[in-house]
């Protein structure tokens, strides 16, 4: 029997009919159990890979094929994937993985399934680890696993799966990471998570659940959701100042609307754009709130400085200069020659008056003064603008 025979049970019905009415022997596909020697990772296998495709693995029927001390150097039988390359769990040389053959002639064509599914580990277990004797005794196979054993995810803590709910669609890598499509439970919507898991055994969800808990990463997309179905953080507004002396008030914001959410969580998170106008180097993102604050105290400095220089020209411009009234008497003495010197006395009296500005001045003044109460009126503008920063639907920590 074909696998279009499985795919398709009517056909494979009319054929053994047929079949049977020949007196046909049909055969029929057997599942056999492995352990891998070698995995072909090779993505280009040329004309090869029409019938080693990449991704093949080497590998030791137990059961069937001739015992050996060192497989690494037997003839190789290859078995491809079952399934297409766009999305496999590739299992380490060591390992036990299901095998199907097309027929239970030991040269028919195999290719691999999965691995054994017979231990808690995502992480790398070797065959039969939870059996003692030797290897004879417990695969068939004098060879060790740990002689044929390629470097790969770290086995000596156990990665378990994460907690899923029924329904989930997920993903699982061998050191961690995870894809989880899920729903949320408090409103049926849906979710998309992702991220880096720790080495710990997750506790089962529970019917608020909305993450799988804290891990190392983590990204989660959320339809019509609330940020504190996810996190306890509070979302907080600071108060811009009115005046420089004045403390910003810091208020939490009292939101229930239901959002499309993103959530990105890690202990540092990188933002880098490839453009060739993009710099080659990493600032640090500005809070939102605080830069608000922040430029609200340059704009209320601005304004003081701006007003103070007011006050001093308006002061100025209708300010009286009063002059006092001046003498002053200056004794020149002058040679006359064979006359000897002569004294002459000078004296210079200016009476007292009063100045200011000229009216050419004064226009260049109201002009300056005018032009400084636009700019003010700018900064109050700037100033309110600042309540609905770029960054209003933007929270970082």
């Amino acid at each position: 029997m074909q696998i279009r025979n499985i795919l398709y049970p009517g056909t494979k019905f009319v054929k053994e009919t047929y079949a049977s009415a020949r007196s046909a022997n049909s055969v029929i596909f057997i599942l056999y159990k492995g352990i891998v020697i070698d995995v072909l990772k090779n993505i280009d296998n040329g004309t090869n890979a029409s019938f080693v495709p990449p991704f093949s693995i080497y590998a030791k029927i137990i059961g069937e094929d001739v015992n050996t001390r060192s497989p690494l150097s037997d003839v190789r039988k290859w078995y491809p994937p079952l399934f297409p390359i766009h999305s496999l769990e590739l299992p380490e040389p060591g390992e036990e993985i299901w095998i199907l053959k097309e027929s239970d002639d030991i040269n028919a064509n195999g290719f691999w399934i999965c691995r054994v599914n017979d231990n808690n580990n995502l992480n790398k277990y070797l065959a039969r680890t939870y059996l003692n004797g030797t290897p004879l005794q417990k695969y068939g196979f004098d060879f060790t696993l740990e002689s044929i054993e390629q470097a790969g995810p770290q086995k000596e803590r156990i990665i378990f799966s994460i907690p899923v709910r029924n329904g989930d669609v997920f993903q699982q890598g061998r050191s961690g990471s995870y894809i989880r499509h899920s729903f949320n439970p408090n409103n049926k919507q849906g979710i998309l998570e992702s991220g880096i898991k720790d080495a710990i055994k997750y506790p089962a969800l529970t019917n608020t659940s909305v993450s799988i808990g804290k891990t190392l990463t983590k990204t989660i997309h959320l339809a019509l959701s609330k940020i504190k179905d996810v996190i306890n953080f509070k979302k907080i507004k600071v108060s811009l100042n009115a005046t420089l002396a004045e403390t910003p008030a810091i208020n939490e914001i009292d939101d229930d609307t239901d959002r499309n959410i993103i959530l990105n969580q890690s202990e540092e998170i990188y933002n880098i754009s490839t453009s060739k106008e993009s710099e080659k180097q990493l600032f640090r993102q500005v809070l939102g709130e605080k830069q608000n604050l922040f430029l609200n105290n340059i704009m209320l400095l601005l304004q003081t400085v701006m007003k103070n220089n007011s006050d001093i020209i308006t002061l100025l411009k209708n300010h009286t200069h009063v002059f006092p009234a001046y003498t002053s008497n200056t004794t020149y003495t002058i040679d006359i020659g064979k006359e000897g010197t002569r004294n002459i006395n000078v004296t210079t009296a200016v009476p007292a008056r009063e100045v200011t500005i000229l009216d050419d001045a004064a226009g260049t003044i109201d002009t300056v003064l005018f032009e400084s109460e636009i700019l003010t009126q700018l900064l109050d503008t700037y100033k309110t603008q600042l309540e609905d920063h770029l960054s209003k639907h933007q929270f970082i920590n």
